[in-house]
């Protein structure tokens, strides 16, 4: 099954190389592709910044309207 999703898990070495993709991959992107959020809930998103890097964020909503509430950091 993993090898039709493309990973490669025939050896240890193998496994950890696979592991460490994916890992790479999800931290190269800023935030990740797909947020759920719950209406009267709190949501929290991680960030993939540099490490001096300060994130400026802002927040469309699928209305296309921009969220003016308060971004916490």
């Amino acid at each position: 099954m993993l090898k039709a999703l493309g990973i490669d898990a025939s050896n240890d070495a193998a496994i950890d190389e696979s592991i460490r993709e994916i890992l790479d991959a999800r931290h190269e992107r800023l935030v990740p592709p797909t947020i759920l959020h719950t209406t009267g809930e709190d949501s929290q998103v991680s960030v993939n910044t540099g490490i001096l890097e300060i994130p400026v964020a802002s927040i469309t909503l699928e209305s296309g309207a921009e969220y003016e509430g308060v971004i916490e950091t």
